[in-house]
């Protein structure tokens, strides 16, 4: 019977720890450790950043882990409960969600050392509820119970998914992150994050959070790795790949565990259909010449939302240098000079959208990023993430915010309607009749929000005025 084996395992919810055995040694020696420490995985949207957390949170991770375990908890794994919170929304306040699903997670865990430690005394599990954006009062509750479980020699350890969300802890004030800090030595804390917490609350800075956290770059696979993960997937279905068809896969998703899984999946659907049965000749016939690039423009396609993910929160100065990559093919890296260019290339290559040969020639990951990023190029509104890097201009925009700041300038003391600003920032459609829609409105209103704090950080006398409901009037540096 056919089956598609990387469909099944995307739905499957499996985690492979290929490639990613040393972070996990080091999550559980920091969360077992006597003064327990507290970590930021950081790294690009499809790396596997939640799956990661997922499993963590589960068996599985106990089981395979507890060789890396240190002191009690190595002979006493029992002693550690671990919660898992996601999920973030604006209705609910980011500590009163982490309130609810930490005593979720205790009710289980208390009732199960009831049962197998009787001789551990923890503390009975809260009642009454706590209203949705109490989030003092749900901190306050929660407070006294790391310290009770750290006194009953229970190491609590939160594991906070998707942090970096703007329903999160972009919400909290100087003073909510600030408590953050206050449980060390309570419990461990792992926070999985696309944007550096630094980055997303501006609010926060100098939070004494940021001096107890240290942060795990969660990169890609390297290239062996990739196979392995894919050779993996293959092998819990009982099925193979020829070689040739692998280096291909690698070749055009790079380590990127997400992008390996959606370009398997093509693949084994494109054998099917011209005939390679997978019963019979999966590892003897490669896919044919003839077929690849049909299989090229079909991963273009598919690989197009996480490439978009990819440039939605890199600063200015990084999209300039990866859209001349793309032009030119390859960027030279001079440590003797260490130009800003170089600097910008060696932040590219942390998050593995640019790869370094041992001549120090740098290219980008895949060359199907590189046809997406020509392809960006030739946007009319593409340049304008190039020009915002320039030096009279505020560093670290986003490419939406560096395409809004670009339509201002070009129409200064200018009204901008939020349609018309709806048609050059967002691509709606030029014929459009219809007013802007709340939603819309509201999508227009927060980026012009985060684009004018820009403005007002980088002191360029630029200011944009709200037209009462009408739009906005970008007035230039007098």
């Amino acid at each position: 019977m056919y089956g598609n084996p990387f469909s099944t395992f995307l739905s499957s919810g499996v985690f492979l720890p290929t490639g990613r055995e040393e972070i996990l040694a080091e999550m559980a020696q920091v969360i077992t450790l006597p003064q327990p420490d507290d970590r930021e995985i950081h790294g690009l949207p499809g790396m596997g950043k939640s799956s990661l957390l997922r499993y963590v949170n589960s068996p599985d991770f106990i089981r395979d882990q507890t060789p890396n375990f240190m002191g009690k908890f190595a002979g006493q794994s029992y002693r550690l409960f671990i919660v898992y919170v996601a999920g973030w929304i604006e209705s609910i306040h980011p500590y009163v969600l982490l309130y609810r699903e930490f005593f979720r997670a205790y009710q289980s865990y208390y009732d199960r050392m009831l049962a197998e430690h009787p001789a551990i005394v923890l503390p009975s599990p809260p009642v009454g509820e706590i209203d949705d954006l109490d989030g003092p009062n749900a901190f306050s509750r929660l407070e006294p119970y790391l310290r009770r479980l750290t006194l009953a020699g229970i190491r609590p350890v939160i594991l906070f998914d998707e942090f970096d969300d703007d329903l999160a802890y972009k919400r909290l004030d100087a003073d909510e992150t600030a408590r953050l800090s206050s449980w060390k030595g309570y419990c461990s804390l792992i926070f999985a994050t696309d944007r550096r917490l630094e980055d997303v609350n501006t609010d926060a800075k100098g939070s004494p959070l940021y001096k107890r956290l240290t942060q795990i770059a969660f990169r890609e696979l390297l290239p062996d790795e990739a196979r392995e993960f894919l050779a993996q997937i293959l092998a819990r279905e009982e099925r193979t790949l020829p070689d040739e068809d692998i280096d291909c896969l690698v070749e055009l998703a790079g380590g990127f565990p997400y992008l390996l899984i959606l370009a398997g999946r093509a693949l084994w659907d494109l054998r099917r259909r011209v005939g390679l049965n997978p019963q019979a000749d999966e590892t003897a016939t490669p896919l044919p010449d003839t077929v690849k690039p049909y299989l090229h423009e079909r991963l273009s396609g598919e690989f197009q939302r996480e490439f978009d993910q990819y440039l939605k929160d890199r600063p200015a100065d990084h999209l300039r240098v990866l859209f001349e990559l793309s032009r030119e093919g390859t960027l030279s890296f001079d440590p003797a000079t260490m130009t800003r260019q170089s600097f910008r290339l060696m932040g590219l290559e942390e998050y593995g959208l640019v790869d370094i040969d041992a001549e120090g020639r740098m290219r980008l990951f895949s060359p199907l990023f590189r046809e997406f990023l020509i392809a960006r190029a030739q946007q009319p509104a593409a340049p304008a993430a190039v020009m915002a890097a320039a030096e009279n201009e505020p560093k670290n925009l986003t490419e939406l915010q560096a395409n809004l700041y670009s339509v201002f300038r070009n129409k200064p003391d200018e009204v901008l309607t939020f349609e018309e600003l709806g048609r050059k920032v967002w691509g709606w459609a030029a014929d459009r009749q219809s007013e802007a829609t709340g939603d819309e409105v509201r999508k227009i209103r927060i980026a012009v929000s985060k684009l004018r704090r820009q403005l007002e950080e980088s002191a360029t006398g630029e200011r944009i005025t709200n037209m009462r409901g009408w739009g906005y009037r970008f007035e230039s540096a007098r």
